[in-house]
Formats: C-alpha cells, sequence, structure tokens
C-alpha cells in the first residue's frame, strides 16, 4: 500500500455536506408514502375551519386549468368527504362540495390508475352534479407527483405535487394564534419535499472524486477489511487463551462486532462471556464492553434472579487505543485481564445453575 497516496486521498476527500430528514409526523408513525395517510392530511389542511378560511384549498384549485377562477368565498358552505363512494361502488380518494362547484380528487403517490378508475370517477360525478337542485360544475382533480407517469386521462386534469407545495408556501401562518394549523401545514411541505419529491441523485464533487479515484480507493477498502481481519482474528485468539480444555468455545463474526466465550454446556441456553461493540466505524471498532449475557428467555429471569446478570455486575466498557503498538497491547490485556477474572468469578457458578435448571427440568417432565 502506498501510504504517501493513501495520506493524499484522505486529505483531499471533498467531504459533502450530511443533511438528515425532517422527523414529519408521518415519518414517526412510518406512513411516509401512505396515500391514505396523506390524504387525510391534504384533508385537514383543506378544511376552512381548520385555517380560518379557504386559503389552503383555494391555492389548491388555483392550479386547475379553467377560463374562470375557481375558489370559494368566506361564509360559504362545504363538505369535505374522504373515500367517497359513488353508486356502481367506486371510491374517490376526496369529494369537496360547494354551493357552485363538486370537486372530485384522485390521490396518487406510487399507485397507477387502473381498470379506467378516472374515467368511471368522472362519468359519476357528472350524474352526481345532475342530481343536485343547482346543475354544479364539476371540477375532477388527477394529484400526483411528477415522478408518477401515470397518464391523467378520462376528463381528469392533472395538478402536480410539486406545484401545490410552491402554492402552499405562498399561504401565511400564524404560529401564535393558530399553531396547529401552522405546524401542520409547515410540516406537511417538508414531508412531501424531502420523503416523496426528492428523488433525485446529485452529482456533487464526493462523487467526482470517488470515481476519479476509483482503483486507489478499492486498494484502500480491501486494505482496510483485510487490517480488520487481523484485528477480529487477533482479539479471537487473545480470548480463546482463555479456554481451559475443549469443553470451551468462542464465536465471533467477521466484523468484529462481538467476541464470544461459553462453555458448550451452556450453548443452549444462549449464556455466554461476551465482548461487544456497538461503534460504528468504518474499519476498526474503538472500544469494546464486558457483559455476562444470558439471552434465553426460558431461562432468563431465574437467570436474572441468582444475580449473575450483566447488567447486576459487569457492564464496562473498554477502549481500544490505537496510537501506538504499546497503547494498543496494553488496552486489549486490560479488557483480556478483565475478562477472565469474570470467568474465573462466576463459571461455577453458572455450572452449578445449569445443572439445577436441567435436574428441575427434568423432574417436571411426566
Amino acid at each position: 500500500m502506498d501510504f504517501a497516496k493513501f495520506k493524499y486521498i484522505v486529505d483531499n476527500f471533498p467531504i459533502s455536506e450530511l443533511t438528515s430528514k425532517t422527523n414529519t409526523i408521518a415519518h414517526i408513525f412510518k406512513k411516509d408514502y401512505r396515500e391514505n395517510f396523506i390524504s387525510d392530511w391534504l384533508a385537514f389542511l383543506f378544511d376552512p375551519l381548520q385555517y380560518g378560511g379557504y386559503e389552503p384549498l383555494n391555492a389548491f384549485l388555483s392550479l386547475f386549468p379553467s377560463d374562470v377562477p375557481i375558489c370559494f368565498f368566506q361564509g360559504e358552505t362545504i363538505l369535505i368527504e374522504r373515500e367517497y363512494a359513488f353508486k356502481d361502488g367506486r371510491r374517490i380518494d376526496f369529494l369537496i362540495t360547494g354551493d357552485e362547484y363538486i370537486i372530485g380528487i384522485e390521490n396518487k403517490i406510487d399507485s397507477y390508475e387502473g381498470n379506467n378508475q378516472l374515467k368511471d370517477y368522472y362519468k359519476s360525478l357528472k350524474e352526481l352534479a345532475q342530481t343536485e337542485s343547482k346543475n354544479k360544475k364539476i371540477v375532477p382533480i388527477f394529484l400526483k407527483p411528477k415522478r408518477n407517469l401515470t397518464k391523467t386521462n378520462g376528463g381528469f386534469h392533472e395538478i402536480l405535487y410539486e406545484d401545490l407545495i410552491e402554492s402552499f408556501k405562498m399561504i401565511r401562518l400564524d404560529f401564535i394564534n393558530n399553531l396547529r394549523f401552522a405546524f401542520l401545514m409547515e410540516d406537511f411541505i417538508n414531508h412531501m419535499e424531502e420523503y416523496i419529491l426528492d428523488n433525485e441523485y446529485r452529482f456533487n464533487e464526493s462523487v467526482k472524486f470517488i470515481v476519479e479515484n476509483n482503483e486507489n480507493l478499492g486498494l484502500i477498502k480491501k486494505d482496510i477489511d483485510n487490517e480488520v481481519r487481523r484485528f477480529v482474528d487477533f482479539l479471537k485468539k487473545k480470548v480463546s487463551e482463555l479456554k481451559d480444555n475443549d469443553e470451551w468455545e468462542t464465536n465471533a463474526p467477521s466484523s468484529g462486532s462481538f467476541v464470544q466465550l461459553f462453555k458448550i454446556s451452556w450453548k443452549k441456553y444462549l449464556i455466554h462471556y461476551e465482548l461487544v461493540t456497538y461503534t460504528k466505524n468504518l474499519a476498526f471498532p474503538d472500544s469494546y464492553e464486558l457483559v455476562l449475557h444470558c439471552e434465553s428467555k426460558d431461562i432468563k429471569d431465574e437467570f436474572s434472579d441468582i444475580k449473575l446478570s450483566a447488567e447486576a455486575k459487569y457492564h464496562k466498557k473498554y477502549n481500544i487505543d490505537f496510537s501506538s503498538e504499546q497503547n494498543f497491547s496494553n488496552s486489549i490485556s486490560q479488557m483480556i485481564d478483565q475478562l477472565n477474572n469474570l470467568k474465573c468469578e462466576y463459571t461455577d457458578k453458572i455450572d452449578t445453575f445449569v445443572l439445577k435448571f436441567e435436574s428441575k427440568s427434568s423432574s417436571l417432565q411426566p
């Protein structure tokens, strides 16, 4: 490995700014892309009683292509219905009924229109409008993000979420007198922009640098994997040195996320001494915790009752010092020594516990 080249790559790597997504209510409840959840959210935002007027709904309707602007005025009464069922049994996501208009909205995020869905909705909307005392105008809207390639047909007109969000941004929000609505509107905008509409891969300087240095970065990754494997083998060997005889076994994954030491007779009860790391570094774990685990649900409570639980006495963290060979050796030795102390103190107790548990289990069998 050419360490001069390695150092040059590390020193010149363009670090991209890491941005995390907003923890929106849809994300909290694991409804990120659920159309019904988003439709319910929209129904709340369109409701004039929640905002104190028709501005959010009118902002949406302003996107509908019409020679005469479609809007509602203060004092008008409207009815917003979700999952409205027509006479033919088909359900449209929204039906909004006012003095002059019947608005039908079908909302699609990732799903597609099928089985002449929009055509049937349009026919049902016309029939519904004709049954009213006034011959109301119908406003058929197909709401979707740009990335949804479903073609609008059957008399419906397309409105994109991208345009709706821009219209919503123009609405004045009152965080003092109407905090609830203001928060839910702002949260909706954030959710749509970050989870639904942000579907582009952004080419940046990091991408360019990685492509230009792809071969060398591959060598670095290969070297990292090799060194981590050597480290894990070394740690497993140090733990294996604590085995007194063939009754003992060790277990460790290639990642080195844990190293377990246990007797074969304990294995079926998942009892073991364990060095476990919770660090998520690219290469080496920088610390381990020493614990005594019993992971079997069948005996866990009894195991804790006799105070052999790791949480009761042993849950100590050990940092691995990679600053020099001597410091590394000392930090590993300290950790292994403590593991050995734990083994010496508790092995006989665990053996006794296992024997008693097995004897008790045998006596209960018919």
